[in-house]
């Protein structure tokens, strides 16, 4: 018992020596922590004017240094301001107008501050305590969206180059308007991970650790006229994607390698040995998959107007009258989109319209198309030349669009040869495929200022799962549009059956051969042509038996080109080059990228 008295005492003694040392001598015993930057969420928030506002949580170990820190180059006319810093326990730090790098931990610590250099920006704040550690860091970004010559867009690298590299990274990126494929394309660089739109967002995540070279970069265009006073750039968005394709994997077969197989054959077979206890749950999801898909394809062939009516795209229009007048104001962009949405015209057939610009060039006297004789296998055989070098006046920005692929298809000398276009096509699919989806969108822009079409997100419920869709809304006028052009296409099939032979002048014929063209009938009124009106060859520039025919043909073949091209990549598993989503590529990305340069810590 006195023993164990004085075994008390004693160990009490030795405890208070203790305390009395480490106090007198301001030694602090600690824990060794390795630095690792464990994850970095981001989160994006684009304004209407075209700023962005960010925030950041850091989650990280801390085991050596002085402050965390983040560059940013190649900013241009964009400036970060309104920095703040807040660490896990809720603190505010505290802004300094000058940050010195030189400065101890302690001096540093809950301070933060920005250090520009000519355009480039270090954002820094400092470490305070070791250990695990969360730091949210806020900030804005001016003209994040610029105006670039036919788009507004983004080339923005999130992270780059990180002297600490993340272990996970993921960034979401919304705005007042839902992100979709129906006005967005995005292209994503630099890491391993996905791209995606997911309920009105773009979602960027990595599915491994980034290494010191690795970066996070996203190429997003977005339409024309979604936000306002933005930057002026006056760069072209489809010269900058070619630029960041190069070197990456958006135009090749994308195949899992080796050590990507390997890395996951364990959860393979672990799926196939729970196989029989999660059949039930596996047949339940094929059901509702089944379901949503079939519901989707219902809906996106259904049109919606605002008296509660419908359209089935898919189903033939009944009782149509004739329509003899050229329907929809006589614009071939918005007939173009009517004859689409009203399944009068198929997406195989969707060349007609490119047809019908070149032809209206034709017509309008700016380019000629120009018979030639091209030395083929054994014998000569027919071919043309388009001079582009001339000054052709677009009426759009669409039209601008397809000026410029006809030009870079021509190379060097501005004229574009037999199989020239044919042959860019099958290269730049994903070009010829963006720029269908710009005519859409560009007349849909023009519906929604006309009061012809509105969108909405619209909530959905099935079971358990609740998701998002933007439903477009027509305006009642849209539908009178539709039976217009049905009965116009109508008429123009049925031209020889009606009785009373009135005399169509040539430019009227001019007209129904442009339309029809869209229609994918132009053959069936050229020949209403040859015994309506037989001298349109003599005063018209289209001329049916050179011209016409083989512009039809030239056009044909080169999107079908771009379409087997397109095809053979979604097979393989490469459709995200259409800018719609899916796996990032680990390399590429170009040099006009701003934001990341560098971070971690010191």
């Amino acid at each position: 018992m006195k023993k164990s008295i004085l075994y008390k005492i004693f160990s009490c003694y030795i405890l208070c020596l203790s305390m009395i040392f480490f106090i007198s001598f301001n030694i602090t015993p600690c824990i060794a922590y390795n630095d690792i930057l464990n994850e970095v969420n981001i989160v994006v928030d684009i304004k209407e004017d075209g700023n962005a506002y960010f925030t950041e949580t850091w989650i990280t170990e801390v085991g050596s240094g002085t402050e965390n820190y983040k560059v940013f180059q190649n900013m241009g006319d964009s400036k970060i301001k309104d920095f703040h810093v807040v660490d896990e326990s809720g603190i505010q730090y505290e802004i300094l107008d000058e940050w010195d790098i030189n400065k101890s931990r302690r001096e540093k610590t809950q301070k933060c501050g920005i250090i520009e250099r000519n355009g480039s920006y270090e954002l820094c704040w400092g470490v305070g305590n070791y250990g695990h550690r969360e730091y949210t860091i806020s900030y804005t970004i001016t003209h994040f969206v610029q105006q670039y010559l036919h788009d507004q867009e983004f080339n923005y690298a999130f992270l780059s180059n990180m002297d600490l590299p993340p272990q996970k990274v993921k960034v979401e990126i919304s705005s007042f308007v839902d992100f979709t494929d129906e006005f967005c394309d995005i292209y994503a660089f630099g890491y391993s991970g996905k791209v995606e739109f997911i309920d009105g967002n773009v979602v960027l995540q990595t599915d491994t650790a980034l290494s010191r070279y690795s970066k996070v970069q996203l190429l997003m265009r977005i339409d024309d006229g979604t936000y306002i006073n933005v930057y002026d750039n006056e760069e072209d968005f489809v010269d900058i994607l070619e630029e960041a394709k190069i070197g990456s994997d958006y135009d090749d077969t994308y195949e899992e390698d080796d050590i990507y197989t390997k890395k996951h054959k364990k959860t393979v077979l672990m799926m196939i040995a729970t196989f029989a206890i999660t059949f039930s749950m596996l047949f339940f999801s094929i059901f509702l998959t089944s379901y949503q898909v079939r519901k989707k394809k219902k809906k996106e062939n259904t049109l919606l107007f605002n008296d509660g009516s419908t359209i089935n795209s898919r189903k033939k229009l009944k009782n149509i009258n004739m329509f003899r007048d050229i329907p929809c104001h006589k614009d071939l962009y918005y007939f173009y989109y009517t004859s689409l949405k009203a399944g009068l015209i198929t997406s195989k057939e969707k060349s007609g319209i490119i047809t019908t610009i070149l032809l209206s060039w034709i017509k309008d006297r700016q380019i000629e198309f120009i018979k030639t004789k091209d030395q083929g296998l054994l014998f000569k055989k027919e071919g043309y030349s388009i001079d582009l070098n001339k000054n052709i006046v677009t009426k759009n920005i669409v039209e601008e669009e397809l000026l410029k692929m006809l030009r870079k298809a021509a190379g060097n000398n501005g004229i574009l040869e037999t199989n020239e276009f044919e042959k860019w096509c099958k290269v730049h699919y994903s070009i010829v495929d963006i720029w269908f989806d710009r005519v859409e969108s560009f007349v849909e822009s023009w519906m929604i200022s006309q009061g012809l079409l509105e969108k909405k997100r619209i909530q959905h419920k099935f079971l358990f799962i609740t998701n998002y869709t933007l439903e477009r809304i027509y305006n009642i006028q849209f539908k009178e549009a539709i039976y217009q052009v049905a009965g116009f296409k109508k008429f123009l099939k049925e031209m020889s059956l009606i009785n009373e032979k009135e005399v169509i002048d040539v430019k009227l014929w001019e007209d129904y051969l442009l339309f029809a063209t869209i229609l994918g009938i132009a053959d069936e009124v050229e020949k209403q042509l040859k015994i309506n009106c037989p001298q349109f060859n003599e005063g018209s520039y289209m001329d049916t038996v050179h011209t016409t025919r083989i512009m039809r043909d030239f056009t044909h073949r080169s999107v079908a080109a771009a379409y087997r091209a397109q095809t053979s990549a979604s097979h393989s598993g490469s459709s995200r080059s259409s800018g719609g989503g899916g796996r990032s590529s680990s390399h590429g990305g170009g040099s006009r990228s701003s934001g990341g340069g560098g971070g971690g810590r010191r």
